[in-house]
């Protein structure tokens, strides 16, 4: 099987009963593999299937080998990385096949149709699912073979072939009549739901919908109700029954906090957004689709997340259109002379109503926007100018510094963390100011708390405060920055994970030493699923380099401006999962222009160098 980029995952893809829980449990290999995962989170089952998988190499032991990658496989999903438990399980069924384990091979064809799903490629699945409906039709094993046609018809809804896919559904709902298969019966009716949405057909939809639902309470599957339901509020969306549709939506959040599954949560806001939507209902509509927007980025689901902010941003559209159709053309107000309780309208001149409407510059257009980002040491320079850009992207950032009025960070400039703080609001973004010492740990675990009871996570933090100058002091330097990163562990791991140590262009350049200690202070961190980089600048066109350069009369040329520092952190947090981490863990330590190319201004920095002035001139007075 070839594997490429697949294209976003069609929506009826993320509330499908894929068959991860029944693959799971068939097969003694399998079996052994879901006994790593009983009693241990994601990351330790992962340490653990990767001890076992190096052991069973080198003793030999290829039944253990097999079992110990099956593991990994299942880690790699349960962490979002859905290419590489893609790849591990096409390794997994070419080792199973050599091995002779035929009573496996049904098993290791539907793990590859599972995670094929879950990256897109709906060929790949439908090929492996007709191999598995072909091998246990010859067995004569019912359960799988129920389990290779429901999984193929998911593979025809990815592909859009709703004629082929209600086919094969019906052939499976007959057999499990058959067969007295309560749960294949409720499997297949909100499977034909499904598809008579994606036809447009409402009645039918709602009558299957209907019939999943209650055969999906006689097993007691809660999960399978949500499901349902969720079909059943879009058919009735679909047919123009808001009423119906709304009540339908009650009762899916209701089963999907039964269930306890987020995803189940997420998608049963989304629905209900909808049902206010169309109900006329636009700011409870909005609301709604702002809370699954937010549970979808705490789940890192990425289609969820895109369709969630095209919802928010056309429910944005639709009420500034609203009010500015309900504006009447010669309204007055009052003027800026106006005290509550002194005078009012009818004491002071009236004034034209004079209203806007945003047509550019939108937050959901934003790469960044909602994501939280703390810049340690960001009153002045480097610091300043990532947080500026993380701003510009739509960012809430928190900048943190000991300078205030009384105290400025620099003797070059008067700037302090207030004054950047301040600034955000005009690029874009949101910024808060926080007056602390770092090198105090009562500092740091109040700002830990800070950030835990506000936002609950860190999606990105970069390291600016106690940045090494000379060569001796790097490794220092990134041993504070590494406990630095420790406080904010829990959060970051609810985030999106990154943290980059900014520095000078002494820290990729010298020697081995540096890059010894990069790799030592953030392997830590990466066991925990936190992506820790270190990221030098070139020589930089800060505060302190302009006023020598007024100083001495002498003009600064091909230097980096404080701002193309942000725009590479920008570009690297922006990365999906999978490109973060394979970044991560091939530019451990890397320059900013190896991450992006053009200045603010349209200057071409050059990756692989290290930035020079012409100027010839020491910067030390």
């Amino acid at each position: 099987l070839k594997v490429t980029v697949p294209p976003p995952i069609p929506w009826h893809s993320a509330m499908a009963p894929v068959t991860v829980a029944s693959w799971t449990t068939c097969g003694e290999l399998f079996a052994s593999a879901d006994d790593m995962f009983r009693g241990q989170g994601v990351q330790d089952a992962m340490s653990t299937a990767v001890e076992k998988l190096n052991s069973c190499r080198a003793t030999g032991d290829k039944r253990g080998e097999v079992v110990a990658l099956i593991a990994c496989a299942r880690s790699y999903r349960a962490m979002k990385k859905q290419d590489i438990a893609l790849v591990t399980a096409i390794d997994i069924r070419r080792k199973i096949h050599e091995l002779g384990f035929s009573d496996e091979e049904v098993t290791s064809l539907l793990m590859i149709a599972d995670f094929s799903l879950g990256v897109g490629l709906g060929n790949e699945a439908l090929i492996a699912t007709r191999e598995a409906l072909a091998l246990s039709r010859q067995r004569g094993d019912v359960q799988a073979e129920a389990l290779a046609r429901h999984t193929m018809v998911e593979a025809m809804l990815l592909q859009s072939r709703q004629d082929d896919a209600l086919r094969e559904c019906s052939r499976g709902l007959e057999a499990a009549r058959a067969s007295g298969d309560t749960v294949g019966q409720a499997n297949a009716c909100e499977q034909i739901s499904r598809i008579h949405l994606a036809k447009g057909h409402g009645e039918e939809a709602v009558q299957r919908a209907e019939e999943a639902i209650e055969m999906f309470h006689i097993v007691a599957d809660h999960s399978g109700q949500a499901r349902a339901l969720h079909c059943l509020a879009e058919a009735h969306i679909l047919s123009a029954n808001t009423t119906a549709a709304l009540d339908a939506c009650a009762r899916c959040t209701a089963a999907a906090a039964i269930a306890g599954e987020d995803t189940a949560k997420a998608m049963a806001l989304k629905i209900t957004a909808r049902a206010h939507e169309a109900s006329g209902d636009q700011d409870t509509a909005l609301k709604y689709a702002r809370e699954a927007l937010h549970l979808f980025r705490q789940l890192g689901d990425d289609y969820g997340m895109q369709v969630s902010r095209e919802q928010c941003a056309r429910l944005r559209r639709l009420a500034s259109v609203a009010e500015s159709q309900s504006a009447r053309p010669h309204a007055r107000c009052a003027g800026t002379a106006c005290i509550p309780g002194v005078s009012g309208p009818a004491t002071i001149p009236p004034q034209a109503a004079v209203t806007c409407q945003r047509v550019c510059g939108a937050a959901e257009s934003k790469k960044m926007s909602g994501v939280i980002a703390v810049v340690t040491g960001a009153s002045h320079g480097v610091g300043k100018g990532v947080a500026q850009v993380l701003a510009q992207s739509g960012a809430v950032v928190y900048v943190t510094g000991r300078s205030s009025a009384d105290r400025p960070a620099s003797p070059w400039t008067l700037s302090t963390v207030d004054d950047a703080a301040a600034s955000f609001s005009k690029l874009g973004g949101a910024g808060i100011a926080v007056h602390m010492d770092h090198l105090d740990e009562g500092h740091n675990e109040a700002l830990a708390n800070v950030l835990e009871r506000n936002h609950g996570r860190v999606d990105v933090l970069i390291n600016n405060m106690c940045a090494a100058s000379m060569p001796h002091e790097n490794v220092g330097a990134l041993s504070r920055r590494s406990a630095q990163t420790v406080k904010f562990e829990q959060s970051l791991r609810r985030g999106k994970g990154v943290v980059v140590n900014l520095g000078t262009t002494e820290l990729p350049s010298s020697g081995s030493g540096s890059r010894n200690a990069a790799g030592a202070a953030t392997e830590h961190p990466r066991l925990r699923d936190i992506q820790m980089m270190s990221m030098s600048t070139g020589m930089v066109k800060d505060e302190r380099a302009m006023a020598l350069a007024e100083e001495g009369g002498v003009k600064i040329s091909d230097r980096e401006s404080t701002r193309f520092a942000g725009q590479a952190v920008v570009a690297v947090s922006s990365m999906k999962q999978a490109e973060l981490f394979r970044f991560a863990r091939s530019h451990g330590a890397f320059a900013s222009a190896d991450a992006v190319t053009f200045e603010m201004d349209g200057f071409t920095h050059q990756s692989g160098l290290h930035a020079l002035s012409s100027s010839c001139w020491p910067l030390t007075p």
